[in-house]
């Protein structure tokens, strides 16, 4: 019981040596291997404000919607990754070209298919609440690279929702020179219809009608001025609010993310090293006992 009692510190001290020494090993050696063969991945981000149409501000949607799973940004959402954009982007950077050397298939460039599902992994879009702000990010290997495959999503995203409104305001004018012309056509056929009537009720109608239908006409002649004129003074949906800078630092490895994993992970091989060498000498122990009787 003596030699029990007087062993247990040596038991402790031992245990505890090794348990630090498999720690730091695990330690500095997860470190190397994080930072020293893992692929450095950067992070590039552009920030954009949009307005979807019919809604002014986030804060306005009724957070009973976003519960249900209807997301009125969703659309929008949509628009930056379809194959139309994001195949422009591929296209105007040329990563198609750029990827097929990088992941060595040995072709010259990657198939429209597979350069779109890359872009699709490499590309994360995120809505902040409030007030309407969109985060477009980007990752890559080349920090350049993700820097320009952010802010290039985001100018042809803008470019897509300009035209569009540009286009709505055209259709508009269009429609309104129709009717202008329509009720031109209509008040020349009134009016010349209410010169051929005597002086009579039935006249004093006819002009009256003509009345009306100058005023309409007078009406969408205005709406229509101001309407070309406006055309300048379009607002666009989308703001820019923060183009993408190049990253500096890698977003992976990350040691503020990895080093807690590195450690547990230390500690765990640590005891448990520990703890396995006392069990084996405790065994060795026992088997020498019993071979001395």
């Amino acid at each position: 019981m003596a030699e029990t009692n007087s062993s247990f510190p040596k038991i402790l001290r031992r245990g505890f040596l090794v348990a630090l020494a498999v720690f730091i090993l695990t330690v500095v050696g997860g470190v190397v291997l994080v930072w020293s063969i893992l692929p450095k991945v950067y992070s590039a981000t552009a920030e954009i404000q949009i307005r979807p149409e019919g809604v002014k501000s986030v804060a306005e949607i009724d957070k009973s919607d976003w519960l249900k799973g209807r997301k009125p940004f969703q659309t929008e959402f949509e628009a930056m990754q379809t194959p139309e954009l994001l195949l422009a982007v591929i296209s105007e950077l040329q990563l198609d070209q750029k990827w097929a050397q990088r992941f060595g298939t040995g072709e010259e460039k990657l198939q429209p298919v597979e350069a779109y599902a890359h872009m699709l992994l490499v590309l994360k879009v995120s809505l902040k609440r409030e007030p309407n702000l969109v985060d477009i990010t980007a990752l890559s290997e080349d920090p350049t690279e993700a820097a320009a495959i952010a802010n290039a999503i985001m100018d042809r995203y803008k470019n897509m929702c300009d035209a569009n409104v540009q286009l709505r305001n055209q259709k508009g004018v269009e429609a309104l020179r129709d009717q202008v012309e329509q009720q031109t056509q209509l008040v020349a056929e009134k009016k010349a219809a209410a010169e051929k009537l005597p002086e009579s009720n039935d006249s004093l109608e006819a002009q009256r009608e003509v009345g009306e239908h100058q005023t309409i006409l007078d009406a969408c002649t205005l709406r229509l001025q101001q309407m070309i004129a406006e055309r300048s003074l379009l607002e666009s949906p989308v703001r820019i609010i923060l183009r993408a800078a190049v990253p500096t630092a890698p977003s992976r490895p990350s040691l503020k993310h990895d080093l807690p994993v590195i450690v547990f992970l230390g500690v765990f091989l640590g005891v448990g090293t520990a703890a396995s060498l006392e069990v084996v000498f405790w065994i060795g122990r026992r088997m020498r006992k019993k071979g001395a009787r």
